[in-house]
């Protein structure tokens, strides 16, 4: 009887252990597109100024800002709208303040849900300064 009782109560304690000790399962992260992105830009006809910090805050209600370094060290800001098709993300955006004419420009990406903007490209659409400039972004890293 007792060694019955010996092998149910081991059988109790190998289930319970074996309980605690279960696989524990990755979880992936999946995020929204609305949030706070940070990245690099360059721009195409100025390959010596290198990449320079550039930031989105895309908004739940289409709308989008963002933050861009220039090489002297100021910023330049813009706001617009964007559209998710898919992972097609657009944005048309217009330069804020400043004591010139704004300028307008078009971005596309490639939204993942793991939190990242990739293949990202904007484009001056009116630029009355000069001829109109392009570039690229780097990889656009969700961070909230």
């Amino acid at each position: 009887m007792k060694s019955k009782q010996f092998c149910l109560f081991f059988i109790l304690v190998l289930a319970s252990i074996s309980s605690l000790i279960s696989c524990k399962k990755d979880t992936v992260s999946t995020y929204p597109i609305s949030g706070v992105y940070t990245g690099t830009y360059t721009v195409n006809d100025v390959p010596a100024q290198g990449a320079l910090p550039y930031n989105f805050s895309i908004l739940p209600d289409g709308t989008i800002t963002t933050k861009g370094s220039a090489k002297d060290g100021s910023y330049a800001y813009a706001s617009g709208t964007w559209t998710l098709a898919g992972n097609a993300f657009t944005a048309n955006i217009t330069t804020l303040g400043g004591s010139g004419q704004p300028i307008s420009q078009s971005i596309t990406a490639t939204f993942s849900n793991a939190g990242t903007l990739t293949n990202g490209v904007w484009v001056d659409t009116n630029n009355p300064y000069h001829a109109p400039y392009s570039g690229k972004f780097s990889t656009m890293q969700r961070v909230n």
